[in-house]
């Protein structure tokens, strides 16, 4: 077990372990750093059409007339087998790695939305990348996308 850090007492947000490996940062740091991305979030859609991964994209632009928001997910065998054969993590590892980083995921969304991170709320397409290819769930969303946007 690890030795408790000074800098332990710092952290005060679920998801900062896993955010900041090293132990650094604070709860204002990392509430300054949300506003940041939430700042070019909305900068980046009023320029051009983007994708956006991640960053509670999906409550940020929540009311964009334009936003085609989209949640890819696999069950959790098949996110294990994917961290073992594509991020090379140690099957030892890989279990408690996978579900550590859905807590911190899902810590972080549920923090900056007050929603789990798997809501469909603001969701307009949902894919289970187990059943097929990323080429197929590629075309897919491009297909979904074309027809709520008209482009």
């Amino acid at each position: 077990m690890r030795k408790a850090s000074p800098l332990d007492e710092s952290i005060s947000l679920p998801f900062a372990k896993a955010l900041f490996p090293l132990e650094i940062g604070t709860g204002s740091v990392h509430r300054k750093l949300f506003m940041v991305q939430e700042s070019l979030i909305k900068e980046c859609v009023t320029k051009s059409s983007c994708v956006i991964v991640g960053r509670c994209a999906d409550y940020i632009l929540r009311d964009h007339p334009r936003r085609f928001n989209v949640m890819i997910y696999a069950p959790l065998a098949e996110r294990i087998k994917n961290s073992v054969n594509t991020l090379r993590i140690p099957e030892y590892e890989v279990n408690d790695y996978v579900k550590e980083i859905d807590k911190a995921r899902d810590s972080y969304h549920k923090f900056f939305t007050d929603e789990k991170i798997d809501t469909v709320k603001y969701r307009d397409l949902l894919i289970d990348s187990s059943v097929m290819s990323q080429d197929e769930c590629a075309d897919l969303i491009i297909a979904a996308a074309r027809a709520k946007l008209k482009f």
